[in-house]
């Protein structure tokens, strides 16, 4: 597969959501190291965001014209990262019909129905009608304290997007998890969830508690992120 075909597969899947390079690799059928570069140079050539090992689609801001077309309508200077992002931001200002979504962000209306049916799934956007109109409605609107959640790993691998949470002192990095454990280990009397931690450059799983290393008995694991936490600035 050629790089300019991989990139528009990529394309095609972060415009629905952000990825990981793990899981646009299994989504493409291929291996991680197939695809790394290519993502690295899309990023550099600002195609592709990444951020904590998530890439997204780079996309201009709405334009004046499209919001003028909405009474009221603020651009938000926020950043945003998606077409769902975009679509959010939106939301964060009021209430609009998918049409109203579309024009305010420029978004073609196929996918932003899409989106929007995704969302309502979801729980975090909700649909109600008014006047006879179906509109869409952002549930959380005030901003909160809050980090970002990551999937479960299978196995003991250490994928690019998990190293990039270690923190610690340069050359003995770590990166907190929650591990399962298999049923041998377990038949040994250990408990089917540890607390632990990767030791990166060693590339093992250490027990937090036993400092022993149980590499070869976790079936997967839950990384965390230990950065710090910013609250939202009182206006």
């Amino acid at each position: 597969m050629t790089t300019n075909a991989i990139l528009m597969k990529i394309d095609a899947l972060l415009s629905h959501q952000s990825m990981t390079c793990s899981q646009l690799a299994t989504e493409l059928d291929v291996t991680p190291a197939e695809i790394i570069t290519p993502l690295r140079k899309a990023v550099k050539s600002e195609r592709f965001a990444e951020r904590n090992g998530y890439y997204s689609v780079v996309l201009p801001a709405p334009s004046v014209q499209a919001a003028v077309r909405i009474p009221h309508a603020v651009v938000t200077t926020a950043p945003v990262d998606s077409f769902t992002g975009q679509i959010i931001a939106a939301l964060t200002q009021r209430d609009m019909t998918s049409k109203e979504l579309a024009e305010f962000t420029g978004i073609g209306a196929s996918r932003i129905s899409a989106l929007l049916r995704y969302r309502v799934a979801q729980g975090s956007v909700s649909k109600a009608t008014k006047d006879g109109q179906p509109y869409y409605h952002l549930e959380q609107r005030h901003e909160c304290v809050s980090r970002k959640a990551f999937p479960w790993v299978e196995g003991a691998v250490v994928p690019v997007w998990v190293r990039s949470l270690a923190a610690g002192v340069q050359g003995c990095e770590s990166v907190y998890i929650v591990a399962e454990l298999d049923a041998d280990k377990q038949s040994q009397g250990w408990p089917q969830f540890i607390t632990a931690y990767i030791d990166i450059r060693l590339g093992r799983c250490i027990c937090g508690s036993t400092a022993e290393d149980v590499s070869s008995h976790v079936l997967r694991y839950l990384p965390f992120d230990h950065s710090e936490v910013h609250a939202p600035h009182a206006e």
